[in-house]
């Protein structure tokens, strides 16, 4: 297992190395309370570098870099996290970029409420999995971030108060879902688990 893994961790650095390189040329990052104690794709257990989307990190997931929000796949989901019993702010504009032009990606967060926006000029299927390459977040069937089962600590992923069967990475984003990814023990999980979300007008 520790092979793969790193041989996974190769993969992803090759990846995002010249993504990042762009970024610090490029990108101011989020303001530090907004960031998230959680690994970047680069999987090393010191790092806890918030990635910030760039139009090279863009291409390489193949997404397309939008000048103005899609309206063709127009929806939304809401997104909560729990660590260890605390629940975490999603940061507000992941999959934004401000400079040096205004460019989107299809998945994209404006806010702190944990919406999560779907808008896309072409009609197609996007996946859990999707946003949080977006991000920059490890997102895996054992792991977010730099959190991995282990004991009686797992990962364990609710839609609608159900839990999710299957890859939940391949968990494909439907309007108005409620998202629930925790990581901790039994007896961490929130009690109860949120199976809804009142969505302001118009979304």
């Amino acid at each position: 297992m520790e092979a793969g893994r790193e041989e996974r961790i190769a993969r992803n650095e090759a990846l995002f190395r010249d993504a990042n390189e762009d970024l610090r040329s490029r990108i101011t990052l989020e303001p530090t309370e907004q960031r998230l104690p959680f690994l970047c794709e680069c999987g090393d257990s010191a790092c806890r570098q918030v990635v910030v989307v760039s139009l090279a990190s863009l291409s390489a997931l193949g997404l397309p870099a939008l000048s103005a929000e899609g309206t063709t796949l127009h929806i939304h989901q809401h997104l909560d996290l729990y660590v260890n019993g605390t629940k975490e702010v999603v940061p507000a504009q992941i999959g934004i970029i401000t400079s040096p032009q205004v460019v989107f990606s299809p998945l994209h967060t404006h806010d702190t409420s944990g919406i999560i926006h779907v808008e896309s000029t072409t009609v197609r299927s996007f996946t859990l999995g999707e946003f949080f390459d977006v991000w920059g977040v490890r997102f895996t069937p054992t792991c977010v971030g730099g959190y991995c089962n282990q004991g009686d600590e797992t990962l364990r992923v609710y839609v609608d108060g159900q839990p999710a069967t299957g890859n939940p990475t391949w968990l494909k984003l439907f309007a108005h879902e409620e998202i629930v990814i925790t990581y901790g023990t039994q007896a961490q999980l929130p009690d109860p688990i949120p199976s809804s979300y009142t969505f302001p007008p118009g979304l």
